[in-house]
């Protein structure tokens, strides 16, 4: 099977019976996957538009409405709408599916005005080399799933060709739901580009890997809490985050290396400062350098597709996942001037809580305390740094 995906739009009112497990296999046969599914074509055209960047086809239902989830026997308002906006969604290719008889589908066809001869469904597909037409019974859509195999790479939109080139790491995109369309926005951007409009990209392109982390974290593979800006050494294992995860699945040193490149860059663009060292926006509008910013995308293309199977391992394991529990404090202390206290948990983990700013719920040894949430931190200050927590002999 080629190295491929095209990205393919159902619609049917009956989608989730169609779209079983063995039509799901058989999509993956001729490298297609169903991408997004709707019912009705209010649905689809919600879809089209918050997608139009990463679909590759649309296979829609003759008898469908434009709103009703179950229609009529004689009902084609959707499929009617559909055949009058397809020059909205050019050159995404439509192909119609359906179990309904022939003469209906024309006699339809007659009461729409539409005119069969050279229609964009019943009419010869110039794309393919059969030139068979875009109208499929039911029992076709080995047929469908080929032409559409076939037309879609002919089409090669810029964006289906970006896609593929990154085709792993947009993958991973979709496993980890997260959206592919800044990394488009970028890689589709030439030098034409406006000088204030490319200074607003490296904040999306943050604002992505921050939500890969978060998912990182609501699994428990990273710890609640952690800076952004440390992530990179504890997935490299770098210094104070030796011991968390296997050697063998540490983060690779040069994209380690490239992660606080893009971390750093990306920061310095989020925040329009002069006084930040690398001026970075300053130098996009100064440049309008598009090369710089495809770069930053590019490594965070990278960043996504070697979190996934990062993500898949470490994700059932809930290495940090943390339940709240009542101790009480072994000592005072007082860590890189800041006051606080130390507790233990039952397997010895060392707590570290900040000393509380109200004179009624201060810490004192033996104090009876509830710690709720934690983070990680550096040695000096123990295993956990404590975020929330109650002092349960206060009153």
């Amino acid at each position: 099977m080629e190295n491929k995906q095209i990205n393919v739009v159902w619609c049917d009112d009956n989608i989730e019976e169609l779209n079983d497990e063995m039509t799901q296999d058989l999509f993956k046969s001729y490298n297609c996957v169903v991408y997004k599914t709707a019912k009705t074509t209010s649905q689809l055209k919600l879809i089209l538009e918050e997608h139009k960047k990463t679909i590759d086809a649309v296979i829609v239902d003759f008898n469908m409405s434009d709103t009703e989830l179950t229609p009529g026997n004689e009902t084609a308002s959707g499929f009617r709408w559909v055949h009058e906006h397809l020059s909205d969604y050019a050159p995404i290719p439509f192909y119609l599916y359906s179990g309904r008889e022939p003469d209906f589908i024309k006699s339809k066809y007659d009461s729409f005005e539409f005119k069969i001869e050279g229609d964009y469904f019943l009419g010869p597909n110039s794309n393919v080399e059969s030139k068979r037409n875009r109208y499929f019974q039911s029992n076709e859509l080995s047929e469908l799933l080929e032409m559409i195999s076939n037309e879609v790479p002919t089409i090669c939109t810029p964006a289906y060709k970006i896609r593929q080139e990154y085709l792993e790491a947009f993958r991973a995109i979709d496993h980890l739901e997260l959206n592919p369309e800044v990394f488009l926005q970028i890689l589709l951007s030439n030098e034409d580009i406006d000088r204030y409009d490319i200074t607003k990209l490296a904040n999306p392109l943050r604002m992505l890997i921050e939500n890969l982390m978060s998912k990182m974290e609501s699994a428990h593979i990273i710890p609640c809490g952690q800076s952004l800006n440390l992530i990179p050494s504890l997935l490299a294992g770098k210094d104070n985050y030796k011991n968390m995860y296997s050697s063998s699945d540490y983060m690779p040193i040069p994209l380690f290396e490239a992660f606080e490149f893009f971390l750093k860059y990306t920061q310095d663009g989020s925040h329009d400062r002069n006084y930040l060292s690398l001026e970075f926006c300053n130098y996009l509008k100064q440049t309008k350098d598009i090369y710089i910013v495809k770069a930053l995308a590019i490594i965070g293309l990278d960043i996504i597709k070697w979190s996934l199977s990062f993500y898949e391992k470490y994700a059932p394991l809930n290495l940090f996942a943390f339940t709240p529990f009542e101790t009480n404090v072994n000592k005072l202390v007082k860590v890189n001037g800041k006051d606080g206290a130390i507790a233990y948990d039952s397997n010895n983990k060392k707590y570290f809580i900040p000393q509380s700013s109200n004179p009624k719920h201060t810490y004192a040894d033996g104090t009876r305390v509830k710690i709720e949430k934690v983070t990680s931190t550096t040695p000096n200050f123990g295993d956990f740094y404590v975020t929330l927590a109650w002092n349960l002999d206060s009153k």
